[in-house]
């Protein structure tokens, strides 16, 4: 019990005092890349490789800059012109192909057509008329 107690402090006072460094590099395009291992810079960008306090929250500066960041961005947004959506307007519903049925020749069906067709164009005629 006495010997887990003593690592575990151990293990917390490694990481208490544990201070991160991050490293800052350009590539070729031009493009600034950071890092807070120094073994994962491209060799060739070694020697160009810039080391810069730590970056995180925990630093009163870096904590400083985040609040003015967010405190311009809220003022950007309350100056920046509002944008009125515009009302929900359906699209208009495709009307389904109308075809052109023959005039039937009273008192004769045409082959193939059952009753509901027949019942149904009956029903067409006298809304027409």
């Amino acid at each position: 019990m006495k010997r887990t107690t003593v690592v575990l402090y151990l293990i917390l006072c490694g990481v208490t005092t544990a201070v991160g460094a991050t490293y800052q590099w350009t590539d070729d395009k031009g493009v600034i890349n950071y890092t807070d291992d120094l073994n994962s810079v491209p060799s060739k960008y070694r020697s160009t490789v810039k080391k810069r306090d730590d970056i995180t929250t925990r630093d009163p500066k870096v904590r400083q800059e985040l609040l003015e960041q967010e405190r311009r961005a809220r003022q950007d947004e309350l100056n920046s012109p509002r944008i009125q959506p515009s009302p929900n307007v359906a699209p208009p519903t495709p009307t389904p192909p109308q075809f052109e049925r023959p005039a039937p020749v009273p008192g004769e069906t045409p082959p193939g057509r059952s009753k509901s067709e027949r019942i149904r164009e009956n029903i067409e005629r006298r809304q027409i008329e």
